[in-house]
């Protein structure tokens, strides 16, 4: 038997009632085909669902303690997460609900009914047709963000869930850590073993992250060879120590192409939540990736230490603390830059100068129209003096 075949899980179905002879009855009808999970109430059903993203169908009853039917549909069909707006609910309705209480129900958004006490026949039938449009929603939606080369999330896919995890992050005062891990000379890898040996790297790359990874993590292909992983609750310090355990693991596998042995270096970048929305965390996280792929060997850099905040998190590769950073944007490569040509290794500039001097331009055509004494200069200034 293949692992394919021992590990498809059975469709997971909750049911919500107060009643424990009826989710007993519920389990034992359904129980063979699905797994059956169970909540007493609206409020812990509605728990379960917030943390449970394999659930399926939900049954419920609507006379409830705590929080009934009626403001369990309303939570769920007024929820941010469209997985829990479009889930089916089916309702179990019983001699004391009337057709008001039905149509309230409707009102507020029920997907079915069933009536109580059900036949097994019935109940069997509402769960395979829910379960089944449940699948072919879900199918058509990973077709759309879904990779197809690594089968992780896309870009679009990665930033909405980035996007989530940071409004869950702010509103419950929790750390969130977003890690870029980039294969470090890509192309080259690829002109040396081939498109195909290229795949099987990223295919691995994307295995290793998925092994490594919590179940609350979300891990993506950004792009090429660009992988991202959003971390709830995690540090800078524990993002550090998952990027530094899947270097490992990426850069001690070997490929081999045409009887050659091909290694695959990675550095990793990470950003936290205090570096801004979604789309800053990104950039801040590629920075700092960058910053890690120009270090011999890579290596593993916090975006908050290219502004010389060290501290725990700092990385033992990382350079030592800068003077005042400049504006953030040029905080990545001019500061770096300057600090280096400081301790006297301008080798490690010279290849940079086109991109440097690309973002020196704007100031520079600046102070040739505002101060150009000035800039005169400084620009002689950098040569011999006439003393």
């Amino acid at each position: 038997m293949s692992d394919e075949a021992q590990a498809a899980p059975k469709p997971r179905v909750l049911v919500v009632d107060d009643s424990k002879v009826m989710r007993l009855a519920a389990a034992k009808v359904l129980g063979e085909a699905y797994d059956v999970v169970h909540a007493n109430d609206g409020e812990d059903g509605w728990e379960m669902l917030s943390r449970d993203e394999t659930i399926q169908v939900v049954f419920t009853d609507l006379s409830m303690p705590n929080l009934d039917g009626y403001g369990f549909l309303e939570r769920v069909r007024g929820a941010e997460d469209p997985r829990l707006r479009d889930l089916a609910v089916i309702v179990i309705t019983g001699d004391e609900d009337d057709e008001r209480a039905r149509e309230r129900a409707l009102a507020q958004g029920a997907t079915d009914f069933i009536t109580k006490p059900f036949n097994s026949v019935d109940l069997q039938a509402r769960a395979k047709a829910h379960v089944s449009s449940a699948q072919t929603a879900r199918k058509l939606a990973e077709q759309a963000t879904i990779d197809s080369v690594t089968g992780l999330g896309n870009r679009r896919h990665f930033m909405e869930k980035l996007d989530q995890d940071r409004s869950y992050a702010l509103r419950h005062a929790r750390d969130l850590s977003l890690l870029r891990i980039d294969v470090d000379g890509f192309n080259e890898l690829l002109l040396k073993a081939g498109p195909r040996t290229g795949e099987a790297i990223l295919r691995k790359v994307a295995e290793t992250i998925r092994s490594c990874i919590r179940n609350e993590d979300s891990a993506a292909r950004l792009e090429r060879s660009h992988f991202a992983v959003s971390l709830p609750s995690s540090s800078a310090a524990g993002a550090r120590q998952l990027a530094e355990r899947l270097r490992g693991e990426i850069e001690g596998a070997t490929f081999t192409a045409d009887q050659t042995s091909v290694t695959v270096p990675i550095s990793a970048g990470i950003a936290c939540l205090e570096d801004g929305d979604a789309e800053a965390m990104l950039d801040a996280a590629g920075r700092a990736v960058e910053a890690a792929g120009r270090q011999p060997g890579g290596g593993v850099v916090v975006y908050a230490d290219l502004h010389g905040e060290t501290g725990a998190d700092s990385s033992a590769g990382a350079p030592p603390a800068q003077p005042p950073p400049v504006p953030e944007e040029a905080v990545p490569r001019l500061e770096r830059a300057l600090a280096l040509l400081a301790q006297g290794e301008a080798e490690k500039v010279v290849p940079h100068l086109p991109a440097l001097l690309s973002q020196l331009a704007p100031l520079l055509a600046l102070a040739h129209a505002e101060h150009p004494e000035a800039l005169r200069d400084a620009l002689g200034g950098s040569g011999s003096s006439d003393g």
